[in-house]
């Protein structure tokens, strides 16, 4: 019994990590060129800045808008006001 208790739980408990969300949103089917890129992060906040201004959960998020627009980059943190400086 406390092993399918357990077992239950850790698959919850994957499922919850590797949910195929983008910034909150599910990710469709895109077709073409973005069908190749990735569609699934881990749900842990680590902001980082992107060279379009906007701020990202984590790396991985920032790697899946990157794929979708190559031009994109990191860009240090002041850029979106991650420093603790008011932008």
């Amino acid at each position: 019994m406390n092993t399918s208790v357990v077992a239950i739980l850790l698959t919850l408990l994957v499922a919850a990590f590797l949910s195929p969300s983008v910034e909150g949103r599910v990710v469709p089917g895109l077709g073409g060129q973005f069908e190749r890129c990735p569609r699934y992060c881990i749900q842990v906040y680590d902001p980082v800045c992107g060279s379009d201004g906007n701020q990202y959960s984590n790396s991985c998020f920032l790697g899946i808008a990157q794929c979708r627009n190559p031009s994109l980059r990191r860009a240090p943190d002041h850029v979106c006001g991650l420093d603790g400086e008011l932008m």
